[in-house]
């Protein structure tokens, strides 16, 4: 290719690259009642504000990394009936004021979010533990909860009530990040989840972490899925250009934990001890990276 051939495709790919941009659906569909139920399955689990990490063995190799993408995975909450994908459906955040949540209920199906798990077994060191991709979301951005309440209205859409539109429109004090995807074996986890408030943070360049003043869990039968509240009062910024959210998972050590539960015995009984009780390997750590230019929606950054 020629230098002035090179000059002219140059713009060709800057268009491009624009366009590759410019073609997410929620800038092509501004209005979310028009979302399609893949749109949504793509909020809810690949878009920006969504970041895929591995749950690894306890004390296993290689431990858990941030990445992007991935499928759907790990079961859910929420019942909406209908909805994509099978098993469950995805709300949150317990009905705290913040709007993390979702409108909980809904009609038969059991339709929502969920279905396949992760990955197979790994080898060496884990016990048969399987390693499975874990969903860290922020649960109150503005696309996510317009995402969770199109779930809930079917494959017609429709319109919106007065008190869903004051979901979407609550500010909360509270930015909420859910960590979805944990086995229903570890349902403990959601029973503990206060717990694990003081291991979560959200660390940005500069600044001190904002430390999670608030933990909640919910586990049906098919998966666990945790909620930390981080308070607004040193605000995410776009001049902060990433955030990391931080968590060193642990279970047991509290009081009463690990009684009034008879573990199995066998190679059933070690699997099931290191699913819930991390702290055996010093805790598990969950990282997740955002860019935050990557998180504007429609002109505001969006957490």
């Amino acid at each position: 290719m020629t230098r002035r051939e090179v000059l002219r495709a140059a713009p060709l790919a800057l268009a491009a690259s624009w366009d590759l941009r410019a073609a997410d659906f929620w800038d092509k569909t501004p209005d979310f009642r028009d979302w399609s139920m893949e749109n949504v399955q793509q909020m809810l689990f690949k878009s920006p504000w969504v970041s895929q990490v591995a749950l690894s063995p306890p004390g296993g190799s290689g431990g858990p990394g941030g990445g992007g993408g991935g499928g759907r995975g790990g079961g859910g909450f929420g019942g909406a009936g209908g909805g994509a994908g099978g098993g469950g459906g995805l709300g949150g955040g317990g009905g705290d004021t913040d709007g993390g949540g979702g409108f909980g209920g809904g009609g038969g199906g059991g339709g929502g979010f969920g279905g396949g798990g992760g990955g197979g077994r790994m080898g060496g060191g884990g016990g048969g533990f399987a390693q499975r991709p874990l969903y860290v979301r922020w649960q109150t951005a503005r696309p996510v909860k317009e995402a969770i309440l199109r779930s809930r209205m079917g494959a017609e859409g429709g319109e919106i009530t007065a008190d869903q539109q004051k979901f979407l429109d609550a500010p909360g004090e509270h930015y909420i990040v859910a960590v979805s995807g944990f086995p229903a074996r570890m349902s403990r986890l959601a029973e503990n989840a206060g717990r694990l408030a003081p291991e979560a943070h959200l660390e940005r360049k500069g600044k001190d972490p904002l430390a999670a003043v608030k933990a909640e869990g919910r586990a049906n039968e098919q998966a666990v899925e945790l909620y930390f509240f981080f308070p607004k009062t040193d605000p995410i910024v776009l001049d902060d250009k990433q955030v990391e959210f931080a968590l060193t998972l642990r279970m047991g050590g509290g009081p009463g934990a690990g009684q009034g539960r008879r573990q199995p015995e066998g190679e059933a009984g070690q699997e099931a001890e290191q699913s819930e009780n991390p702290r055996r390997g010093g805790g598990l750590p969950i990282k997740a990276r955002f860019k935050l230019k990557d998180l504007v929606y429609k002109g505001e950054l969006a957490l």
